[in-house]
């Protein structure tokens, strides 16, 4: 059964989450899976959301690929936003609290347009869901889980995505994840 919760608007998808997506090789996919539209800002795809490792295996790092969002934007699985001037005020409130731009940023469209955001910044989320307690906030690993059931993945595909994500991404499995156990379960197939 899918962990993913139910709710109006848009999801807005933080840099880490974007490039956990686009490495796992199957981010149109994911994207078509999910039961709302995802979105980015327009500042962190310009400045944080830059490539992922594309070398061979076993040193992936020996070659990086640029990410190229537009093919998803074209095919209307993937939106570009931007902060308008209230919402960039309660970024800058945000960020004053020592939380990053990109949530900062991702939570303030959120708050005023009643959107949810997607991050795996796992240490901040205690503070932003105290200062946004109205927001729904989304792991990776939630969206991971809804494509998984939307296409039917094997537990092999899983974990070869699970293994891309990780090795041309960097995603991590935290144990602070609601999935954390659904997560291993497919990391150690």
């Amino acid at each position: 059964m899918s962990s993913f919760p139910l709710f109006r608007g848009r999801l807005l998808l933080d840099a880490s989450s974007v490039i956990s997506l686009v490495a796992s090789g199957r981010v149109d996919e994911m994207l078509a899976a999910l039961p709302v539209r995802a979105c980015v800002i327009d500042i962190t795809r310009r400045q944080e959301i830059r490539y992922i490792w594309s070398g061979p295996e076993p040193n992936v790092r020996q070659r990086r690929e640029a990410i190229d969002l537009q093919p998803l934007i074209n095919r209307g699985l993937l939106s570009e936003v931007s902060l308008d001037f209230d919402e960039t005020v309660t970024m800058v409130n945000l960020a004053a609290q020592n939380l990053g731009n990109g949530e900062s940023a991702a939570t303030a469209i959120a708050l005023h347009r009643g959107w949810g955001v997607c991050t795996d910044d796992f240490e901040a989320l205690p503070r932003l869901r105290r200062y946004a307690p109205k927001v729904v906030f989304l792991a990776t690993s939630q969206i991971i889980q809804q494509w998984a059931i939307e296409s039917a993945a094997s537990d092999d595909t899983i974990h070869e995505v699970l293994r891309s994500m990780r090795m041309r991404g960097g995603y991590g499995i935290s144990t602070r994840d609601v999935l954390v156990a659904w997560l291993q379960s497919y990391a150690t197939t």
